[in-house]
């Protein structure tokens, strides 16, 4: 299993990363792959499979806030975007400093944010 802090070092290491190379799936199975106690053979078809994956998988569950909104979210459980529509669209992993590590489209690359629910995520 993956540490909080194995999965943000890792996830900091990629910051500026170009979306082109990881966008923001790709970006989590990168750090769910190369981070210390990652499973290197990780895959997953997007996002909303990532969502779902806790009901099949146990191996990352706790990663996953299955929660509305982002009260309670804890370092290294990621966040999603479009949870309320049914078509979850973008993820990005929480950091202990209340942002979140995602590669961003509209700026082209790994990014550390703000985590609120006015940014989009839920």
């Amino acid at each position: 299993m993956i540490s909080a802090e194995a999965a943000i070092f890792m996830g900091r290491t990629y910051l500026g990363t170009s979306y082109e190379e990881l966008d923001c799936i790709n970006f989590i199975k990168k750090v769910i792959r190369t981070a210390p106690g990652g499973d290197k053979n990780y895959t997953t078809a997007g996002t909303n499979d990532l969502w779902n994956s806790d009901s099949k998988s146990a191996k990352y569950r706790d990663l996953t806030w299955k929660k509305e909104g982002i009260s309670g979210a804890k370092a290294g459980m990621l966040a999603f975007m479009g949870v309320d529509t049914g078509d979850v669209n973008h993820t990005g992993l929480v950091t202990e400093r209340g942002t979140v590590l995602h590669s961003s489209k509209s700026r082209g690359c790994v990014v550390e944010t703000e985590l609120t629910e006015k940014r989009g995520w839920n």
